[in-house]
C-alpha cells in the first residue's frame, strides 16, 4: 500500500510567473496519478492544508472555481478511495460543502494514526501548542477559528466583497515574504514534535508530517523518529509517499 501526502498547493493564487490555472491542471494530473496508484496498490491520500489559497463558505454560497479539483476528489470517493482533507490557515472556513461534494474526511486538528505499520502524527502545522509561534500568527489563528469572526464576516460582507478581500489578503501575504522557508530545526513544528516525544516517551509517534512551512525536508528527531515537512506547489510542486519501505519526498512536474 502507498500513502500520499501533499500540502500548500494554494489553488487560486495567481502571481506573475506562477499562474493559478496551470497549477490546478498540474495538481489534477497528480490526483489522477494518485488515484491510479491507490486503485492498484491500496492506501490513502492525505491533503494537509492550504490546498486552496483562500476558501470561505457561506451557508448557501461556496467559492467559485476549482471544479476540476473538486470533481477529481469526488470521483476518488465514488471509486471507494480514502481521501483526508486537513484545514490550513488559508482554507479553514469550510463548513460542510467540501465534505458533501468530495466525500473527503475533514480534519481540523492533527491526527495520529497507524500507516504502513508506522505511528504517524500529521496536520497542517499552523495551530500547535508551543511557545515560539509568532504573536501575529497566534492572533490570525485565533481570528480564523473564531465563530464570532465568521459570523461577522459572513453576515456583513456580500460574497463578492468577501472573496475579493480574502484573495487580496492572501496574495499580499504571500508576496510580502519568500515563497519557501529555510528550515533550521527550531521551527514550531520541530519544537512541537520534540515536545510530544518528551511527553509520550516510547508511545510517541514514529513520524510527524506537517506542511505550512513550504520546506520539503525529512528531519531526524533521534531514536529512529523523523519529521517530514512538505513543500509547496507554487514554484516547486512536491509530495511525500509512505509505504513499507519508508517515507520519501518526490518532486512532480
Amino acid at each position: 500500500m502507498k500513502y500520499f501526502f501533499a500540502s500548500d498547493v494554494h489553488l487560486g493564487l495567481d502571481i506573475p510567473g506562477h499562474g493559478a490555472a496551470e497549477r490546478e491542471q498540474l495538481f489534477c494530473r497528480w490526483l489522477d496519478m494518485v488515484s491510479s496508484q491507490l486503485q492498484s496498490d491500496g492506501g490513502a491520500l492525505y491533503l494537509l492544508g492550504d490546498i486552496f489559497d483562500f476558501w470561505f463558505e457561506y451557508r448557501n454560497v461556496a467559492p467559485m472555481g476549482f471544479s476540476r479539483t473538486i470533481g477529481r476528489l469526488a470521483r476518488m470517493h465514488d471509486e471507494g478511495l480514502e481521501v483526508h482533507f486537513f484545514t490550513g490557515n488559508h482554507d479553514t472556513w469550510t463548513f460542510g460543502y467540501l465534505e458533501r461534494e468530495t466525500g473527503a474526511t475533514i480534519h481540523r486538528s492533527p491526527l495520529t494514526t497507524y500507516i504502513a505499520g508506522v505511528k504517524v502524527m500529521m496536520g497542517h502545522g499552523h495551530r500547535l501548542d508551543v511557545n515560539n509561534i509568532p504573536a501575529g500568527q497566534r492572533f490570525l489563528n485565533r481570528l480564523f477559528n473564531s465563530k464570532a469572526a465568521y459570523e461577522i464576516f459572513s453576515r456583513i460582507l456580500h460574497p463578492d466583497a468577501a472573496m475579493a478581500l480574502g484573495h487580496r489578503w492572501s496574495r499580499s501575504n504571500r508576496c510580502s515574504r519568500a515563497i519557501s522557508h529555510v528550515f533550521t530545526g527550531e521551527e514550531p513544528v520541530a519544537e512541537f514534535a520534540r515536545k510530544v516525544i518528551e511527553e509520550e516517551g516510547v508511545a510517541a509517534p514514529d513520524l510527524f508530517i506537517f506542511g505550512h512551512l513550504h520546506t520539503p525536508i525529512i528531519y531526524p528527531l533521534g531514536d529512529s523518529r523523523g519529521l517530514v515537512v512538505l513543500g509547496q506547489w507554487i514554484t516547486d510542486p512536491v509530495y511525500a509517499v509512505l509505504d513499507e519501505d519508508g517515507v520519501e519526498i518526490v518532486g512532480y512536474r
